[in-house]
């Protein structure tokens, strides 16, 4: 793997026991073996190796690359997995694509995409609790002045957060929704008041 990745370890792959055999019947460590007959006959020697199976399949039709990541931050296993798939969409082998898989790099895709329909929902929270403030207050000028004590808060809170470069999270944004329902609940009841 390429070493301008400094984030990334040792890496692992099937090209790791077949170049360790190659240099057991002579050949050059650091260079793989090119007949296609003594690549088979090398991966017949390893198929009683234990863990084989995690660098390359049984029919021979995949094969995994282990990528060890000095910093497991959810933005920086995303940018790993990215500059992985570019580095082998520019240098591999025509005929063959590379997917990032594994648990490390899916629980930040997902925690990703669940932190920007946490944000989405915020939005749409805000404009229904206004429409609902809107027609039980009937009063564009309350309605306002109701959501504003909601609405900034959070704006402040997520702003704060962008310039302290605070990551967003399915904790953080999570915070926010709750935050508008305490926030709202309070507002209905003092402009309910009020109005009375």
């Amino acid at each position: 793997y390429p070493p301008s990745l400094p984030e990334v370890g040792k890496t692992l792959s099937i090209a790791d026991p077949l170049r360790l055999v190659h240099a057991g019947f002579g050949g050059d460590m650091q260079a793989l073996p090119r007949d296609p007959a003594a690549i088979e006959q090398y991966l017949l020697l390893l198929e009683g190796t234990e863990r084989l199976g995690d660098v390359i399949t049984p029919d021979r039709g995949a094969a995994n690359v282990l990528l060890p990541v000095n910093d497991n931050g959810s933005q920086n296993l995303l940018d790993v997995a990215s500059k992985a798939e570019s580095w082998w969409r520019q240098n591999a082998p025509s005929g063959t694509e590379a997917q990032t898989t594994g648990s490390m790099f899916e629980y930040p895709r997902a925690e990703q995409a669940i932190s920007l329909g946490q944000i989405q929902g915020l939005g749409l929270d805000v404009a229904i609790i206004g429409a609902i403030l809107l027609l039980g207050l009937r009063s564009l000028r309350l309605t306002i002045v109701a959501l504003i004590p909601n609405v900034l808060p959070i704006g402040l809170m997520f702003g704060f957060m962008g310039a302290s470069r605070i990551p967003l999270d399915l904790g953080t944004v999570f915070v926010s929704n709750l935050a508008v329902g305490i926030a709202i609940d309070e507002t209905i009841h003092l402009i309910t008041a009020y109005a009375r």
